[in-house]
């Protein structure tokens, strides 16, 4: 007990944003979004990132189970209604819309587990 007493605590931080998910887009929001999805796909499926060169997950396998399956489905519809909500400059329209389409065919199908 001491020891945890004894550690600095950290509040939770926003994470940075990954830099290869946002190339070419300015609008902060959407910015933010592609991020946050990018990241928790890196997190959900490690073997995906490790063959893409990312390996901060080299070490787990992903969790399979039907809980972590409901997990992402939730956090794909809350990612599609937050993406039907935005408007972006012209700039950024075909990037929100290809967004948008990828998190709407994942809801889709969902009844068809591609996952």
């Amino acid at each position: 007990m001491l020891l945890l007493l004894a550690c600095p605590h950290h509040p939770a931080e926003e994470a940075p944003l990954n830099p290869e998910a946002i190339v070419g887009v300015t609008d902060p929001a959407l910015q933010r979004l592609l991020s946050d999805n990018w990241e928790a796909s890196m997190k959900a499926s490690p073997l995906w990132a490790t063959r893409l060169g990312d390996h901060r997950y080299d070490d787990q396998l992903g969790d399979t189970s039907p809980e972590a399956a409901e997990r992402m489905r939730v956090q794909t519809r809350a990612w599609l209604r937050q993406a039907e909500r935005m408007e972006v400059p012209e700039s950024d329209a075909l990037t929100l819309e290809l967004f948008r389409m990828s998190m709407d065919y994942a809801v889709t199908t969902e009844a068809c587990h591609f996952n």
